[in-house]
């Protein structure tokens, strides 16, 4: 079978007249394009320059053949930037999985503006849990994830950042710390605390962050069972307690409960969301599409690390 390459090279070739010259433009060796032309004329068994002539010319046969190939080597280029062109058109249906504490507060900041900008883009989106995303991932059932990183896998994954989310506290107007503006973490009892579902990702965030065993927080800490910030938050204002929040979630908060979210004081904690896929996936570039409109929406401060100490959310599948 003809090699493109050398097809190419035979035709720069014909053009320059000069080995060097044609080297200089393909940025490879002389004897490269030297080495190719060769087999490409065994091959096809005919011999296509007079190498003896000054500059190189091309023999009656190579005149003939190469007319035919500059015809069919720029087919098979167009050819090319079309494939690249299909395998970047913001078209097709991409299943997208988002964790519970992030999926109500980040996709309706991204998802309309995006519809409108990308109308043949279709984005269906699931609130799953991390390891539910994991296992979604390799069963083929969505294509792509949201999720806090970072991960520990055995599977190929490919993990790009997408931003940070600083943790704040959010307490009961009935709390001891409703009055106060900032909140030491060391300040805090684990009888105030209240937590996601056991396997929510923040849930493990808050105990490593509190310094809590999960033993002692599946005995010592109030239970409420719900994968939702927002229930939970809801729970808290009409009972007693408080909770973590990250950056997102603080941002639907009412007004009139707004003074009900804390600072922790000390260093900045947070969270890195990252977009999760399997490496290699044919929607890699509707992902893609997918994250540079959600960067597009967020404040730039959001986009970088800076000094934030990022909380492992201690997922290993």
């Amino acid at each position: 079978m003809i090699n493109l390459k050398a097809l190419q090279y035979a035709i720069l070739l014909k053009r320059t007249g000069s080995f060097s010259e044609a080297a200089r433009h393909s940025d490879v060796s002389q004897s490269a394009i030297s080495q190719q032309i060769s087999k490409l004329e065994e091959e096809i068994g005919v011999v296509l320059f007079d190498r003896q002539a000054k500059p190189i010319g091309l023999t009656q046969s190579g005149k003939n053949f190469l007319e035919r190939a500059e015809s069919l080597v720029l087919e098979a280029e167009q050819l090319w930037d079309y494939g690249e062109e299909v395998s970047t058109r913001a078209e097709g249906h991409i299943h997208l999985g988002i964790i519970p504490t992030l999926a109500p507060y980040l996709s309706p900041l991204f998802l309309r503006d995006m519809s409108a900008a990308h109308p043949q883009l279709k984005v269906s989106i699931y609130e799953m849990k991390t390891l539910d995303i994991l296992r979604g991932l390799t069963d083929r059932k969505i294509q792509a994830g949201i999720v806090a990183t970072p991960i520990k896998s055995s599977v190929n994954l490919m993990l790009s950042p997408l931003f940070y989310e600083r943790f704040s506290i959010f307490t009961s107007a009935k709390s001891r710390h409703a009055k106060r503006k900032t909140i030491a973490l060391k300040e805090l009892k684990g009888e105030e605390l209240w937590l996601l579902n056991e396997g929510n990702c923040l849930s493990d965030q808050v105990t490593s962050i509190c310094e809590l065993q999960k033993e002692a927080a599946q005995d010592a800490i109030h239970s409420y069972h719900t994968d939702s910030l927002d229930a939970l938050r809801n729970f808290i204002s009409h009972s007693d307690g408080l909770t973590i929040m990250p950056e997102l979630s603080t941002m639907s908060v009412p007004a009139e409960d707004e003074d009900l979210i804390k600072r922790i004081t000390g260093p900045a904690l947070g969270r890195e969301i990252s977009m999760v896929q399997i490496k290699g996936a044919a929607t890699a570039h509707l992902s893609q599409i997918i994250a540079n409109q959600i960067k597009g929406v967020l404040p730039s401060r959001m986009l970088k690390h800076n000094s934030l100490e990022i909380i492992d959310p201690n997922i290993t599948a």
